[in-house]
């Protein structure tokens, strides 16, 4: 039975700690497991608006905090100058982004990356208020590093059964198609397989793609390219490396974090990025001399040859990781060998980058537009149609304009002057002392790593799709990492420590930092976090330092901050699910019963009732459109009578769709496509007339594409018009480049290169006669 207490005794109140740190911890766990949750979803997929949910829910974080500051009545807001360079980094892409929305181009593109932004603005700020302290910081890149190692074992499962099997199952798919009438209902059945698994269907970009799939074995986790992965196993691996050399010679250290730091470091190896592998051996440089020139006064003539053996042991073991995967066949000597024409091939993308820059030097082309007007001034000898410049400085001018490059220069000002600058307390352990409550948020920060696989799950199961079991399995693979990997670490319980991860951090930046000198990811949101995410705890460090031995809680706080974030936070979490969330996945929902329409029941009805809700969904997104126009073009074909009511709709929808992407050559190419076949089974002239009429719009946005010329030239003779002799000459000279520089995937046809060589006879005959 309880006691009473004593008659004219009150019961101590509640700490204010006892209340408080549940609802904070729960916000710390919450934008833990939104950071994580960027590592499970494909990076790529951001313009496709495939993330937005995660901005929807990084907004209503913010508000969380928001109204948790109130409740608390704590109006302390994390701000300096510093922030400022992050927050002009931001508002210039959102700004191109409207200035695409309020004139011309793809709209929905560029809605979906302007709320991306955002949500890296957000997710940047979120770290700052809630995970600044010594504790979660650690807790976060530890999380980060178990993260990276399972994913890095999926790399390898990826290199040495993932792409065998695949080669196998696709020819055996391919093999089939080639074999049955096109139309038919197993027909359907694979194209839409293909669809599913992002196999393109225009032959230039199916030709790469199976090229890529034949000779190629390079691991990319859950990303769609090695090269996204790779810059994020280089920063994970300088985080292993920074934890491990807290427990070298121990036990644990032999049994848990060499282990981990092997499997890293030989996915990185696999993925054949050169970028990523100048990039770490930069880092790692950086830290090695910070250490020595900043702590030289510290350093004994021991810790000089511990020091000395690590560098040498992990030149080794990088050999060593090179070796292995040589006998393997993981790499070749092309890999180094082949580093010249790689660097001339972004030499390439650089020039025509820059043409578009010159073109729009202050708003830029706007986010996830960046393609489209690149190949108006891709030159005819480059390779790739890129969707990045595959240059941090060159991406960020391109897509944001000039505002967005002023906060890049700022960012990076301010990250090299916070990485040089060590402040360092005359008594570090009294930090620990000062900041002892905060241990407490670090279990919390911990559950967002195992929250974000059970969101992910959730939400295949909610939306009615397969589960992942690659999910499944490094789900189990981070629960042992992380349980082996906490018995090995300790808290936080002293200085050096601190100054130990302030060097880590920075030596990881900078390692990302020149990767994306020469690769693209910036405007990927996952690498971008990463980036915001190590200078947010660089710049808390700094910070720590500074306020060592004030008191803390004397400091300004700003009620009108705290009030202009939140009425912030709600405003745009409704106007991002009215123009983001909500129409992007209603159209996805239509547009997958609609395809689920035309493969059980070939129902074109349904289907095209499907298509016309998603684009009323969506009135943004040509993607609805796109889907209407080819099934009534399928359907014009199935009932021919020389000027079908199905084939006016389809070229009306197929406009509108133009409508909606008005740079990019795709559409005026399938258009005259279409135009040209109608033209060889009606004869009227008219068609011919239209084909061309498209070919030339098209071939203004993609002047350089030896395919697309050597249809213009073929549009042009169908006509009769005089201009396609110069036309066929112009496809065979891009083909020649093309053969010359070896670009397999883009070489013409030997059928074609007849037709347009006959081209070229007819018209010399013609002229002989006359």
């Amino acid at each position: 039975m309880s006691r009473k207490p004593p008659i004219g005794r009150k019961r101590p109140p509640k700490t204010p700690a006892a209340i408080e740190i549940p609802f904070s911890g729960l916000i710390a766990s919450l934008v833990a497991t939104l950071l994580m949750l960027r590592y499970l979803v494909p990076a790529e997929s951001a313009a496709e608006g495939h993330t937005l949910w995660i901005v929807q829910a990084w907004l209503f974080v913010g508000l969380l905090w928001a109204m948790n500051c109130f409740r608390e009545r704590s109006f302390r807001v994390r701000l300096g100058w510093f922030d400022a360079a992050v927050w002009l980094l931001v508002l210039g892409h959102v700004a191109a982004a409207l200035a695409v929305v309020f004139t011309e181009g793809h709209k929905r593109a560029a809605i979906n990356m302007l709320w991306e932004w955002i949500g890296l603005g957000i997710s940047y700020f979120l770290v700052r208020q809630t995970l600044h302290t010594l504790a979660a910081r650690q807790q976060l890149l530890n999380s980060l590093a178990v993260m990276f190692v399972a994913l890095a074992g999926l790399g390898l499962w990826q290199h040495y059964v993932w792409y065998p099997n695949t080669a196998r199952e696709y020819q055996e798919l391919r093999s089939e198609l080639d074999q049955i009438e096109p139309g038919t209902t197993r027909a359907r059945e694979i194209q839409l397989e293909f669809e599913r698994q992002g196999i393109p269907s225009d032959p230039e970009s199916l030709a790469l793609w199976e090229q890529r799939l034949q000779s190629s074995s390079e691991p990319f986790g859950l990303f769609a390219l090695a090269n996204t992965f790779a810059g994020l196993l280089a920063v994970s691996l300088i985080i292993l490396l920074g934890n491990a050399l807290r427990t070298r010679g121990s036990p644990v250290f032999w049994s848990v974090w060499l282990p981990a730091i092997a499997i890293v470091g030989f996915c990185l190896v696999l993925t054949k990025s050169r970028t990523a592998w100048v990039g770490l051996v930069v880092g790692l440089v950086f830290w090695l001399t910070r250490f020595l020139v900043r702590h030289r006064s510290l350093v004994d003539e021991k810790r000089s040859r511990s020091r000395f053996a690590w560098s040498v042991s992990i030149l080794v073991a990088i050999a060593t990781f090179i070796g292995i995967a040589m006998l393997s066949r993981g790499i070749d000597r092309e890999v180094l060998s082949e580093a010249p024409k790689s660097l001339k091939y972004r030499v390439e993308y650089w020039t025509g980058t820059w043409s578009v820059i010159k073109e729009r030097p202050v708003l830029g082309t706007g986010p996830g537009n960046f393609r489209q007007h690149y190949l108006k001034h891709k030159l005819p000898e480059s390779s790739e149609e890129i969707a990045a410049p595959h240059n941090l400085v060159l991406d960020v001018w391109a897509n944001g304009g000039s505002v967005s490059l002023g906060g890049l220069l700022v960012f990076l000002a301010v990250s090299v002057w916070l990485a040089l600058r060590v402040r360092i307390p005359e008594d570090p352990s009294s930090i620990v002392q000062h900041r002892s409550a905060d241990t407490a948020f670090s279990p919390f920060v911990k559950c967002g790593l195992f929250a974000s696989f059970g969101i992910l799950l959730l939400k295949d199961l909610l939306w009615g799709q397969p589960i992942d079991f690659r999910i499944v399995g490094l789900m189990v693979g981070a629960f042992v990492l992380s349980w082996l990997m906490a018995r090995s670490t300790s808290q936080i319980e002293d200085g050096s420590h601190s100054i130990a991860s302030n060097s880590v951090i920075s030596a990881a930046g900078l390692a990302l930092l020149v990767h994306l000198l020469g690769a693209d990811g910036i405007a990927m949101p996952a690498v971008t976090q990463s980036l915001l995410v190590l200078f947010a705890f660089f710049v808390s460090a700094d910070e720590h330092a500074a306020e060592f031995g004030k008191d803390t809680e004397g400091l300004k706080s700003s009620r009108l901050v705290v009030s202009v974030c939140a009425g912030l936070a709600a405003g745009l979490s409704f106007i991002c699910l009215v123009t983001g969330t909500l129409p992007v996945f209603n159209r996805e929902i239509r547009i997958d019963l609609g395809d689920a329409a035309l493969l059980e029941r070939n129902n074109f009805r349904r289907a095209t009732a499907y298509y016309a809700q998603a684009a009323e969904a969506d009135p943004f997104s040509p993607k609805p459109l796109e889907r209407l126009a080819g099934l009534m073009y399928q359907q014009s074909l199935q009932s021919w009578d020389g000027g079908s009511t199905e084939f006016i709709q389809a070229t009306k929808l197929a406009e509108l769709a133009i409508e909606h992407d008005p740079f990019s050559s795709n559409g005026h190419r399938r258009l005259g496509n279409r135009y040209l076949k109608r033209f060889e089974r009606s004869g009227n002239k008219e068609d011919a007339k239209n084909a061309v009429k498209s070919f030339k719009k098209a071939q203004q946005r993609y002047p350089n594409n030896a395919r697309l010329v050597s249809e213009f030239a073929a549009a042009l003779s169908s006509d009769g018009d005089h201009r396609a002799d110069e036309t066929a000459a112009r496809a065979l000279w891009l083909d020649r480049i093309n053969r010359k520089a070896g670009h397999r995937d883009r070489f013409l046809p030997d059928e074609t290169r007849q037709g347009l060589i006959g081209i070229s006879d007819e018209k010399r005959q013609k002229t002989h006669v006359e």
